[in-house]
């Protein structure tokens, strides 16, 4: 039985590593730029497990700035290139990857892309007042709306991602 166990084991752990091993790869998108450094920044979530320094970590190793709000509970990080700005906050549970030059649909692809590289079955849930959003096992929900104050379903211009961990 034992022995079953650690078989199964060594078959599973190629797996998750070459998963990982596709995330760390997507990372070098975050000097992208273009529009792609998107997929970059959703990989740096996914990979920081909702830890802010080693989240922040993975974005500033790319060249992003990182700025601490101690007094609202916050780290932004920002990128030399403006199509994507990203903000920990709630101890890093939440990564939210914010995009006023991108819309919901491209986005949303590029979100189930990197879900799929990170070798999850796409799995569809309800987010956020009926907006998209998808199931990321073990860690959490990925979900998605325009950005902003009164966040909507669909946007050509604006995008949120929001990576929340631990759920």
């Amino acid at each position: 039985m034992l022995r079953t166990l650690l078989l199964s084991a060594l078959m599973v752990s190629p797996a998750v590593a070459q998963d990982e091993q596709m995330m760390g790869l997507q990372l070098r998108q975050l000097t992208a730029e273009g529009n792609t450094v998107v997929l970059g920044a959703y990989a740096a979530c996914i990979l920081g497990k909702g830890d802010v320094e080693a989240t922040a970590a993975l974005f500033t190793q790319a060249g992003w700035t990182r700025t601490d709000d101690s007094e609202m509970g916050v780290t932004e990080l920002a990128g030399s290139n403006g199509v994507v700005a990203v903000t920990l906050y709630d101890g890093g549970r939440i990564c939210s990857v914010t995009s006023e030059v991108l819309g919901t649909a491209s986005t949303e692809s590029s979100l189930v892309a990197t879900l799929a590289l990170a070798g999850w079955p796409i799995t569809p849930t309800e987010g956020e007042g009926g907006c998209a959003a998808y199931v990321m096992p073990e860690l959490g929900i990925a979900s998605l709306t325009s950005s902003g104050q009164d966040p909507v379903c669909q946007s050509d211009s604006s995008s949120d991602a929001r990576f929340t961990f631990g759920l």
